[in-house]
């Protein structure tokens, strides 16, 4: 797609047979070069309709191809150069390895095994044709994927283990690591979690591979591309959910997609396909059994626990409990790391301006008002200061932190010291006394 620069323009630019590079974005390297044989002007609003059923902009993927996409396309057939190169989780985007707990009557054939299947998984890069080879090597006749793109949470893990267990089958967690719908925690979060909740898998059962795809929340249709994708990659059986790429509520409050209509679309389309669509049956956690269940088979009146999206980001936005029925702890703590409490968040504030405008008194009075608000002082990043006001009141009984120069009420676990009698600043040499031992200790240039 073009900018918006005219049809007659883009074929004077783009001749019939012109070969193009197509580049990385990121660092400007050729991927691929394409051999040009159409260039048209598009009909974006019919383009819309059919593809995703919907013109409002509401919906993420309506909204960049008639907002953000050019107005002219080109077409052709594309040459592979090179593989875009990521930097981020490299051993998972090149390697599939087994993870999940073992037993320790097992763990000496266990590291035997997964020394042997690491050294040959570092030199691949999970394309359609390693993964097969993947699968065929641990002999996994039968796998069921999953795929997501929110986090992992107990209901998720208990989900996929039945799935495998009903089907003998082993488990691909196979998440999506590209663009997905404005709003979603970020693949480096959810990655971590991934990662946490993997060892949480019996042992051998299941593999996490990442998948370098941007979603563009097309619901049934969708579900079906995400189907082929799969079945690609040797992959036998594809759960898909309730409402599986979904958008959410248009703007006149409905959804574009029926629930259940990804569901039946990629049945529909099982035998041509040839691939096994596993629906997603929602669990629900029962307190009196302390397990997760089928929700078709509560018994009537048999007390049910849950928490909803909203929910969740809720008590992740104002610090609240979350459960251990719920999620793991370690999965929480990689969420609250990510996404912290309000209140626990910082700011900054850039002040500028020539010399002797004032900024240097806007400064001071702006951190003087905003520490006097809070009611309590953070010295510095390296280590949180006990709660509680400035003791203004009462210098003597003060510290200095020497790593961003402020008093607090409080000991920091910065290098600190004493005032001394002359000047509310230590002199040099008191600052190398008191300095730690494991640290290095200021010089002894300057003498006071």
């Amino acid at each position: 797609m073009l900018p918006s620069s005219g049809l007659r323009q883009a074929k004077a630019h783009f001749q019939l047979g012109a070969r193009v590079a197509l580049r990385d974005y990121r660092d400007d390297r050729i991927l691929g070069i394409l051999t040009v044989t159409s260039v048209y002007r598009p009909d974006k609003a019919n383009e819309a309709q059919k593809v995703y059923k919907t013109s409002d902009i509401a919906h993420p993927a309506v909204h960049y191809l008639l907002k953000e996409a050019g107005d002219v396309y080109i077409g052709g057939k594309v040459q592979g150069i090179a593989r875009p190169v990521h930097y981020d989780f490299v051993a998972l985007r090149g390697a599939c390895r087994v993870l999940g707990r073992r037993p320790p009557h097992r763990a000496a054939l266990a590291d035997a095994r997964a020394d042997v299947l690491r050294a040959p998984a570092r030199r691949r890069s999970d394309t359609p044709a390693e993964l097969r080879a993947f699968f065929t090597k641990l002999n996994w006749t039968k796998v069921v994927a999953f795929q997501t793109r929110n986090p992992m949470h107990r209901a998720h893990r208990e989900l996929t283990v039945r799935a495998a267990r009903q089907l003998g089958a082993n488990v691909v967690i196979h998440p999506v690591v590209g663009m997905t719908k404005p709003g979603d925690i970020d693949h480096f979060t959810r990655v971590r979690v991934y990662k946490a909740i993997m060892q949480r898998y019996p042992s051998g059962m299941a593999t996490l591979s990442l998948l370098p795809l941007a979603m563009r929340m097309g619901g049934p249709r969708e579900a079906l591309w995400h189907a082929l994708i799969r079945k690609n990659h040797g992959i036998t059986h594809f759960i898909v959910g309730r409402d599986h790429a979904g958008p959410g509520k248009m703007s006149d409050g409905k959804d574009p997609y029926g629930p259940y209509e990804a569901q039946e679309l990629v049945a529909k389309y099982r035998d041509e396909i040839g691939i096994v669509m596993v629906p997603f049956n929602m669990v629900s956690y029962v307190p009196d059994l302390d397990e997760y269940i089928p929700a078709d088979e509560v018994q009537p009146g048999q007390k049910t626990l849950d928490i909803s999206g909203t929910e969740l980001r809720r008590r992740l936005r104002t610090g609240a409990a979350i459960p251990e029925w719920f999620s793991y702890p370690e999965v929480v703590r990689i969420l609250r790391e990510s996404n912290p409490p309000r209140r626990q968040q910082g700011f900054t504030v850039f002040f500028t301006g020539l010399y002797r405008s004032g900024a240097l008194a806007a400064i001071r009075g702006s951190v003087l008002a905003s520490s006097a608000r809070a009611g309590a002082h953070r010295p510095c990043a390296a280590g949180p200061a006990a709660p509680g006001p400035l003791q203004a009141s009462r210098p003597s009984r003060a510290r200095w932190c020497w790593r961003c120069s402020r008093r607090a009420a409080a000991r920091c676990r910065c290098w600190t010291a004493r005032p001394s009698a002359r000047s509310s600043r230590p002199s040099w040499a008191t600052r190398a006394r008191t300095a730690r031992p494991t640290s290095t200790a200021w010089p002894l240039s300057r003498r006071s």
